[in-house]
């Protein structure tokens, strides 16, 4: 193989140029190819799709529970986005009752802290429950032997 920048002769695996520094198509192949250790790659060869799973705290669920569960709705979890979605159309509830300026008080405080644990449980839980969704879908692992993919499905308790 040929340099495409100096024209020096390189080997063939070679991932950048000897001579001159820069960088072959080889270099392109393994920047591709690259999976970090923080995500897992989840596949639907049907759907010929292909889903990116970062691991740790799940924001847009932690979200979802203040904006009617659209991020559940987005990502096809149509059943956690309906119950967000009524319950945070029930929050409303209170507002509209005839309550004294206590009672409303004591309800707001209520479903404050409901909807702050509710945010903490769905943004701890959303990539466990998203996997197990996307598992019930016909989705698999891309690399079902790797050491992230069996630390994740011991952590979440997937078989």
């Amino acid at each position: 193989m040929f340099c495409q920048n100096c024209g020096q002769e390189i080997a063939d695996a070679a991932v950048i140029c000897v001579k001159c520094g820069v960088a072959t198509s080889n270099q392109a192949n393994i920047n591709n190819n690259v999976q970090y250790s923080n995500e897992l790659i989840m596949l639907n060869e049907q759907k010929r799709d292909q889903r990116i799973i970062k691991i740790g705290f799940d924001w847009p669920s932690f979200f979802s529970a203040w904006i009617c569960g659209i991020p559940h709705f987005i990502r096809g979890q149509t059943t956690i986005g309906i119950m967000l979605l009524v319950l945070s159309l029930g929050s409303y509830l209170p507002f509209m009752s005839n309550m004294s300026e206590g009672e409303l008080a004591f309800a707001s405080l209520t479903l404050l802290i409901f909807f702050v644990g509710l945010s903490i449980y769905m943004g701890s839980n959303g990539r466990k429950l998203l996997v197990k969704h996307l598992l019930e879908n016909n989705y698999k692992f891309e690399d079902e032997s790797s050491e992230l993919v069996d630390k994740m499905k011991k952590k979440w308790g997937i078989i």
